[in-house]
């Protein structure tokens, strides 16, 4: 796990001291002095945990999921998270809803979901699927108030620009969007759900079912 720190009229700092020892008080003393601090949770549970993230022998979860929660009790500023998700290694059910557990009683400023989006140290770690992803999002939503992926497209991320297509892909670039929202946004746009038909025949956009209801989000990189 990883501390990124940002101070006032400072660039964003990568202090390697503050790598998965926010356990150590001393640590947490120094991390008080900062703006915004961005912390890595890929799993709280163990197994799950050595797995995903590979930690030096010496370092213990359990301490470091504490001395999370310990300071957030006393940070003024803002925390946000953010969790990759791999391929048959952090992605389950289980594993995600623990994670949003933990979220919640953490209340980040914002949490992020991310994939791997370049090849990765170790041979055949994948990115997970979209239907885990969309998952994913679904649940940590229920848990924290705001949430985005980070899944390695470039381009328009918000708003409406005149072009539909794009401005459509722009959006489920940080989250999925239900049916409902889509249709009402095509209807502001003035389309027609042929644009989502024809993102989706092209492969650009992919549908997504979760508690009953429709979701459309960007295809993932590397997906057929």
């Amino acid at each position: 796990m990883l501390a990124t720190v940002i101070f006032k009229n400072e660039c964003p700092k990568i202090i390697d001291r503050f790598r998965s020892l926010i356990y150590r008080k001393d640590v947490r003393e120094d991390l008080q002095k900062a703006d915004l601090v961005s912390l890595k949770l890929d799993a709280v549970t163990r197994k799950t945990w050595l797995r995903t993230d590979r930690p030096y022998k010496s370092l213990d979860l359990e301490a470091i999921v504490d001395g999370m929660l310990e300071f957030k009790a006393l940070f003024k500023g803002d925390i946000i998270t953010e969790t990759m998700l791999l391929k048959g290694m952090n992605d389950s059910y289980e594993e995600i809803r623990k994670i949003a557990d933990f979220l919640r009683l953490l209340k980040p400023t914002k949490s992020y979901i991310s994939i791997p989006t370049r090849p990765t140290a170790v041979k055949g770690i994948l990115p997970t699927s979209d239907e885990a992803l969309n998952i994913a999002y679904q649940i940590f939503t229920q848990n924290v108030d705001n949430v985005e992926y980070i899944i390695g497209y470039e381009g328009n991320e918000f708003g409406f620009s005149g072009n539909v297509e794009e401005d459509l892909l722009g959006i489920t670039l940080v989250h999925p969007m239900r049916e409902e929202a889509v249709r009402e946004y095509l209807k502001e746009a003035g389309a027609d759900w042929r644009v989502i038909s024809n993102l989706i025949k092209s492969g650009s956009l992919t549908e997504q079912r979760y508690q009953g209801k429709n979701f459309y989000m960007r295809k993932l990189p590397g997906k057929a």
